[in-house]
């Protein structure tokens, strides 16, 4: 096989695990930084919430109910697709891994050859 185009595959090959390194390192990270920051605006969970102000006047929750839910709903899609594409990532980290020791195998002698 030619030397040249088995060093391009080689460095295409590092440079693809090299930036899907960085995908899954900034992913780690925004996660971090989300949980630090949704543990920055959560009350205590000790005694009743606390409120800067109160809450709008009107039928019995104003609708927040709902809205609440519809939150919920939203962000239990983007967690959802979050941990497909993290899943994705994995599998497709893995089956890169596979291929590349594969390649990076020394070539085995055919018999009569």
């Amino acid at each position: 096989m030619g030397g040249t185009g088995e060093a391009d595959w080689v460095r295409t090959l590092d440079e693809v695990g090299r930036a899907i390194e960085g995908c899954l390192t900034a992913l780690d990270r925004y996660e971090v930084k989300f949980s630090a920051l949704l543990a920055e605006q959560l009350p205590p969970r000790a005694g009743a919430p606390r409120f800067d102000r109160a809450l709008p006047d009107g039928d019995a929750d104003g609708g927040w109910a709902e809205r609440l839910a519809a939150a919920k709903a939203g962000a239990d899609e983007v967690e959802r697709l979050l941990d497909e594409q993290e899943a994705v990532w994995g599998r497709w980290r893995e089956a890169l891994s596979a291929w590349r020791r594969l390649v990076e195998q020394p070539p085995t002698r055919e018999p009569g050859g």
